[in-house]
């Protein structure tokens, strides 16, 4: 734009330096126009076409991200599915194997049990059987004494006949039959 030069008085209106002049306007018009042409029939259909573009491009991927994002449900709640279905199963698992530890831990417990009372029975068996030996063996060795001391004192009192000699036999011979029984 020009502005308006001072007349060649000096003098110029206020206003005028403000306001352009009618053939400025018109070309400033048609120029913007042209511009404006351009604009609509150039510039504008590409930016609209970069824009449906991205924004095609932006909702494709908006969709994508839907998809996944259902896809991503549908697996977790497979994989919690599954996961308590695991859990349950080793639950389960864990029961069993507690059922079967109890059921092996009782049969061990009645199985000691059993063999502890074998034990016992078999140790009051022999403690029985070295007590009657052992009874016995004294009865023995008491009438092997007894002999032998009745022998030593008939010897320096009394020559033996033979009637003595059969009641000391018959009396050692008591002496090795069981609770002296006759």
């Amino acid at each position: 734009m020009s502005f308006i030069l001072l007349e060649n008085n000096g003098n110029a209106n206020g206003v005028d330096i403000f306001i352009p002049k009618l053939p400025e306007i018109f070309w400033s018009a048609v120029v913007i126009i042209i511009i404006a042409i351009a604009f609509y029939k150039y510039i504008l259909p590409r930016l609209n076409k970069t824009l449906e573009q991205r924004s095609d491009k932006i909702e494709g991927q908006i969709q994508t991200a839907n998809d996944l994002s259902k896809s991503a449900e549908k697996f977790k709640v497979q994989y919690e599915t599954k996961l308590f279905q695991v859990n349950d199963e080793a639950l389960g698992i864990k029961n069993q194997a507690q059922k079967e530890a109890d059921l092996l831990i009782e049969e061990a417990k009645a199985q000691a049990s059993v063999d502890s009372a074998n034990l016992v029975a078999s140790a009051h068996k022999t403690i029985q059987a070295n007590q009657v030996e052992a009874f016995a063996t004294l009865k023995k060795d008491i009438g092997s004494l007894a002999s032998e001391f009745a022998t030593e004192i008939i010897k320096d009192k009394v020559a033996p006949t033979s009637e003595q000699l059969k009641s000391i036999d018959k009396f050692l011979d008591n002496l090795e039959k069981p609770n002296g029984s006759k």
